[in-house]
């Protein structure tokens, strides 16, 4: 395990409730309106990095297949209680699925992958994803790279982003939002997309 992974678990591990309390109750019905008009009713999702198992639970109820993983084993406990199933406890560098979901959620969980390992999440991502899937994910805005709050970040502008998946020819760009932070008490700005794996 990377020293700046182990690192962010870390902080996950020490302040869980924390965590648990600032996220948990984050309104994003907006931002699931805009990942949900791609997924088929029913469809098979995968949200990558689970935290609370907030939007794990949202989607459970909206009648989708949901497979939850975190690489927090707290928070997987937490989560799992939350949505009445397991959470694969799990580092996104082991994702192991083929061809498997319809869409993947990274709700501010790619944001903690470094910019030199990102493009091979991204390639794990791209094989977990049946043809013609989507996944959303989002970044908070800028161009800021490493620790942060005791928490490894890597920040992203549109343009990054475009070029983040302009590189990866397999994927086709379908939609960006840019918005506040949904959490009432933070400042921050983000980049949201959505891509399709275009074969």
């Amino acid at each position: 395990m990377k020293d700046y992974v182990r690192d962010t678990l870390q902080y996950y591990r020490e302040n869980t409730m924390r965590f648990i309390e600032k996220t948990k109750n984050a309104d994003m019905e907006y931002l699931y309106n805009v990942f949900e008009k791609y997924i088929n009713p029913g469809g098979n999702i995968l949200d990558l990095g689970c935290g609370t198992g907030r939007d794990s639970k949202h989607f459970i109820q909206e009648g989708y297949q949901v497979t939850a993983i975190d690489g927090s084993s707290e928070l997987c406990d937490y989560a799992a209680e939350e949505i009445g199933q397991p959470v694969r406890c799990m580092l996104f560098s082991q994702l192991d699925y083929k061809e498997k979901f319809d869409g993947i959620w990274a709700s501010a969980s790619l944001l903690h992958v470094s910019k030199e390992d990102i493009d091979n999440i991204i390639e794990l991502l791209y094989k977990a994803l049946k043809p013609e899937g989507y996944l959303y994910v989002s970044f908070k805005h800028g161009d800021f790279e490493g620790m942060r709050d005791n928490k490894y970040y890597s920040d992203y502008t549109v343009n990054d982003v475009r070029k983040l998946f302009d590189g990866h020819s397999r994927f086709t760009i379908a939609e960006y939002v840019e918005g506040e932070d949904v959490r009432d008490d933070i400042d921050t700005e983000w980049v949201n997309v959505v891509v399709r794996r275009a074969d």
